[in-house]
């Protein structure tokens, strides 16, 4: 996958981000942020088995970028959209969103359809496994 990053977050930034939101980021995705720090997103296409589609992430957000892709705003603004435990990453061009789980099986990676663009999708049911991990997701 390519991606234009947005520059390298720092350990501080990252350590502030998990104590705002009481959340331990896996290694890989931690790595990820301290890299690259989000960023514009090529060739990022994911089959998504339950809904028989292909989606493609458009931009990966960052901590201290652009506003409309900052992680700390994009999370406090939206957390009451999401079940406890994920952290939104990044979304697609049509603004849906990827997600990451930080409680339950953490690290995996969701195609999260919160405005039931599919047909498939429904309030119960929207949120579509990509990958077990992060690195998973981005080699996938």
């Amino acid at each position: 996958m390519m991606i234009e990053p947005f520059g390298c977050a720092s350990d501080t930034e990252l350590a502030i981000f998990e104590a705002a939101f009481g959340v331990k980021l896996p290694a890989d995705y931690r790595e990820f942020l301290l890299q690259k720090n989000g960023g514009k997103a090529q060739e990022t296409l994911h089959f998504v088995e339950e809904l028989g589609e292909v989606v493609a992430v458009d931009v990966f957000y960052g901590i201290a970028v652009h506003r409309s892709f900052d992680l700390v705003r994009i999370n406090k603004e939206y957390q009451s959209d999401l079940p406890a435990g994920y952290l939104l990453i990044g979304q697609d061009a049509g603004a849906a969103w990827f997600v990451l789980a930080t409680g339950e099986g953490a690290g995996a990676v969701y195609f999260y359809d919160h405005q039931h663009y599919f047909p498939q999708s429904s309030a119960e049911r929207n949120a579509y496994k990509l990958a077990d991990s992060f690195s998973e997701f981005l080699n996938g």
